[in-house]
């Protein structure tokens, strides 16, 4: 073996390797680049007497071809206790799949004796069951974050799941259900599960939501799809978001939901929200914000008592223009509020807004991305118009940030509230020199 490398390493370049591997923290092995050379890192491991990087933080496995039976011996050498995050990459497919399942099963062993401690486990790639990854899964007794990128089949999705239902992160990106299809029987509790990202159409998400138990989840990220490349029926995007309400009411504190057709309104998206009166935060994206009226804000934020944080984002449309009013209704409603995030607003005299009776309201920071060609939407909005709508919006908003260029995501914000910002900003500084 000495002969493969030349010769016999000297003691002293066995401590300069060493050096160097207590310094790596990630290492990428992939099947096509270490298959040939096992047999020399096994045997350097021999010489150090240690792992190769016994300070090992992530491992990433790239495994491009179905024999890698290499991987299973190159893995002692890599795996270690301090390891905390694994990446599963497997992008090739094979009827041999067997094959990849007993790697799996025998790379479980190895992790689980070496490197005890994992945490976070990300799958990825395509055409390969992932429910082959169960027995990894399920010897991880310290695990905690599970990432499935590549779209899953419902049912290997729950086989997996059940081998690690006690994590406390999971993102899962779901592939479409029938309602004729089967559906496993058993019923998950997530009891530990504290943040769940969840992508797929209208049914498989209803339907996985309503089949298990999510009574700790604080955070949600929901991403609905169109399923086959058409826009699903009105009733189904409507049950899937009841779902959500459903499922979460005890516990959810923010909530995340993006949904790509446009023929729901934004009532229909608002009132079962309703039902999480905990909430924190609430972020919406929609491909277009259709019309809408502004006192079903106010009906929405009267529910949530603790909200912070409201973000409504999607292509500007001169429908929905009532921004200031939003704010009002938004602010009136929920006396925690500290941001607001709205697509558009116009200016409007005072004597056209409803107040509410605001004074001194807590409001931080209030962003207007505005459309994609920003130009002032109100020209003849005059200079003692504007004067008042200051000093308005200056008396019921005193902790308003005023020289904020952009959004909290790096967009412009639009020109007419920008223009407000500098008159609030004066008034400011004339209340303070008096």
């Amino acid at each position: 073996m000495s002969q493969s490398i030349g010769r016999e390493p000297t003691l002293d370049e066995l401590d300069r390797l060493r050096q160097y591997t207590v310094r790596v923290r990630k290492v990428v092995l992939a099947e096509d680049h270490w298959g040939t050379h096992s047999q020399i890192i096994k045997y350097i491991v021999g010489l150090l007497g240690e792992s190769l990087f016994p300070n090992l933080v992530s491992l990433v496995w790239e495994n491009f071809e179905v024999a890698c039976k290499s991987m299973v011996e190159i893995l002692p050498c890599v795996a270690t206790a301090t390891l905390r995050h694994l990446q599963l990459c497997h992008l090739f497919w094979s009827p041999q799949q067997d094959e990849f399942e007993r790697v799996l099963l025998a790379a479980s062993s190895i992790l689980a004796s070496k490197s005890p401690d994992i945490r976070h486990v990300e799958l990825q790639g395509t055409s390969w069951n992932v429910s082959y990854a169960a027995p990894l899964i399920s010897s991880l007794k310290a695990l905690d974050v599970l990432s499935l990128y590549p779209p899953v089949h419902p049912q290997q999705a729950i086989a997996l799941l059940e081998a690690g239902h006690d994590m406390t992160s999971l993102s899962l990106n779901l592939l479409s259900y029938h309602p004729t299809e089967a559906w496993p029987s058993s019923r998950i509790c997530f009891r530990n599960l504290h943040r769940l990202c969840i992508t797929g159409d209208p049914l498989v998400v209803s339907r996985i939501l309503r089949t298990s138990e999510w009574p700790a989840v604080r955070i949600l990220k929901a991403i609905i799809t169109q399923a086959s490349g058409s826009s699903p029926p009105q009733p189904d995007v409507l049950q899937c978001i009841e779902s959500i309400a459903r499922a979460f009411s005890n516990s959810l504190w923010q909530v995340s939901l993006a949904y790509f057709a446009s023929h729901v309104t934004l009532k229909q998206i608002l009132w079962p929200l309703r039902d999480l009166h905990l909430l924190h935060v609430v972020d919406i994206n929609l491909p277009r914000i259709p019309p809408c009226s502004s006192t079903d804000f106010r009906k929405a934020g009267l529910a949530w008592p603790k909200l912070e944080e409201f973000h409504l984002t999607g292509n500007w449309a001169p429908d929905f223009d009532q921004g200031l009013q939003v704010v009002l209704e938004l602010a009136s409603a929920c006396p925690q509020l500290l941001i607001i995030s709205l697509p558009a607003m116009r200016l409007v005299p005072t004597s056209e807004l409803n107040t509410y009776n605001l004074w001194l309201h807590g409001l931080e920071h209030v962003y207007f991305h505005g459309p994609s060609k920003d130009k002032p939407y109100n020209d003849d909005f005059g200079p003692d118009e504007m004067r008042q709508l200051a000093v308005l919006f200056e008396s019921m908003f005193p902790k308003l940030q005023l020289d904020e260029l952009c959004t909290s995501k790096g967009a412009s914000l639009q020109q007419d509230w920008r223009r407000l910002l500098e008159d609030m900003s004066s008034v400011r500084r004339q209340e303070c020199n008096s």
